[in-house]
């Protein structure tokens, strides 16, 4: 069989295709995600970590007294009320509202309860609204914006 040479040159296409495609993917992919959380880091400087991120520092250090403070303030923005134990009837959450409130707290506990703190249906939340005054609870706004 005589010798042949033969002599292979590359498109940028088929050169991209063979080598540089998953690179130049993984290279994009890396400097969006760095980017984004550059961003985020200088967004977070100037502004205030949200509840969730401040209540899962205080889980991860263990500060349980931090932790109640932040399930009273998710309770109260979530549903107008102010006592755990009035949030369910159930045995279970009092039970567990039992253990968070002592000095028995836990990691699962708390993030227990955080979880299923969940934004009540307005008609549900009304009777938790004024209980200091009760007669700002007879008092309604029309659509308008005038007293009722």
């Amino acid at each position: 069989m005589p010798q042949k040479t033969f002599e292979v040159k590359h498109t940028l296409k088929s050169w991209l295709q063979y080598y540089a495609v998953y690179l130049i993917a993984v290279f994009v992919f890396v400097f969006s995600f760095g980017v984004i959380l550059w961003q985020g880091v200088r967004y977070y400087h100037t502004h205030p970590l949200p509840e969730w991120a401040c209540f899962y520092r205080a889980l991860w250090y263990k500060n349980w007294p931090m932790c109640r403070t932040f399930l009273y303030r998710r309770l109260r923005e979530k549903t107008q009320q102010v006592a755990l134990m009035d949030y369910d009837i159930d045995s279970i959450w009092q039970k567990r509202v039992k253990k968070a409130l002592s000095d028995q707290s836990d990691r699962s506990t708390m993030l227990w309860l955080w979880r299923r703190i969940k934004r009540q249906p307005y008609s549900q939340t009304l009777k938790y609204e004024y209980q200091a005054i009760p007669a700002l609870n007879r008092i309604r706004i029309n659509k308008n914006h005038k007293l009722l």
